[in-house]
C-alpha cells in the first residue's frame, strides 16, 4: 500500500511531498510512542520535583545553599571581567576598562547583600553555632564504632532533631558527673607542697625549720 502525500508550499503551489511507505507508517509510530514515552517520564519526574520542593520547603540548609550558589555564581562573574580586562589591557579603551569597573564593583556589592542574607536566614531559623572552627570531613562523616553499631540496629538515620537531643543527654550526663565528682571529693586537688629549694638555687639539703638542738655528751 502506498499513499501520495501532497505538501503546501507557501504561494498557492501544491506538490508532491514524499511517498509514504509500510516502513515510513512502522518509524513514524515508534516515534510516537517514544515522544509519549518521554512526556509520561517527564510527568512522573515533575511529580517527584515537587515532592522534594514541598520537603524542603521552609528549610535553612536549602536556602543557604541556594544563596551560597548565587555567591559563587557573582564571584565567578567577577574573576571572569577582571581576566577579560587585565588580559586585554592595550586593546581596550580607557572607557571599556572604566565600564568594566562599574560592572566589578555592581557584583562585589550585590555579593556583600548575599551575605547580609545568609545571616538573616540564620535569624530566620534561630540558629546558633558557638564553634569558633570549621571541622575536618572525616569528624564529621566518620562515626564511632559504639555510633555505628548503634545506626546498625535502627532502619533509618537519625535526625537533626534525634541528634540535638542526644547531645542535650550527654551533655546533662557529663554535668551530672561533675556534680557528683564535686560533691564527693574526687576532684583533682592541688598539691600544697612549698617550694622545693632547688628551684631556686638553694641547697637541697637546706634546713628550712628551727635550728636542731645539739645533743650534750
Amino acid at each position: 500500500m502506498v499513499i501520495n502525500s501532497w505538501s503546501h508550499i507557501p504561494g498557492g503551489v501544491y506538490c508532491p511531498f514524499s511517498t509514504i511507505g509500510p516502513e515510513d507508517l512502522k518509524s513514524a509510530k515508534m516515534i510516537i510512542n517514544t515522544t509519549d514515552s518521554i512526556i509520561k517520564d517527564d510527568i512522573r519526574r515533575i511529580k517527584l520535583i515537587t515532592y522534594i520542593k514541598k520537603h524542603i520547603h521552609n528549610c535553612a540548609a536549602f536556602e543557604i545553599g541556594y544563596v551560597t550558589f548565587i555567591i559563587q555564581e557573582k564571584y565567578r562573574m567577577m574573576l571572569d571581567k577582571y581576566n577579560t580586562s587585565a588580559t586585554m589591557m592595550t586593546d581596550l579603551h580607557l572607557m571599556e576598562h572604566i565600564m568594566y569597573l562599574e560592572e566589578l564593583e555592581h557584583l562585589y556589592w550585590d555579593i556583600d547583600h548575599l551575605y547580609g542574607m545568609i545571616h538573616e536566614i540564620e535569624r530566620k531559623y534561630r540558629i546558633k553555632d558557638n564553634r569558633n572552627f570549621v571541622p575536618d570531613y572525616l569528624e564529621t562523616t566518620t562515626l564511632d564504632p559504639a555510633e555505628e553499631e548503634a545506626t546498625m540496629t535502627t532502619l533509618f538515620m537519625p535526625t537533626a532533631r534525634q541528634k540535638q537531643k542526644k547531645l542535650r543527654r550527654e551533655e546533662k550526663m557529663r554535668f551530672k558527673w561533675k556534680l557528683d565528682a564535686l560533691m564527693t571529693g574526687s576532684t583533682r586537688k592541688r598539691s600544697t607542697r612549698w617550694w622545693w629549694p632547688l628551684e631556686y638555687g638553694w641547697e637541697i639539703d637546706y634546713w628550712w625549720g628551727p635550728p636542731t638542738p645539739t645533743p650534750a655528751y
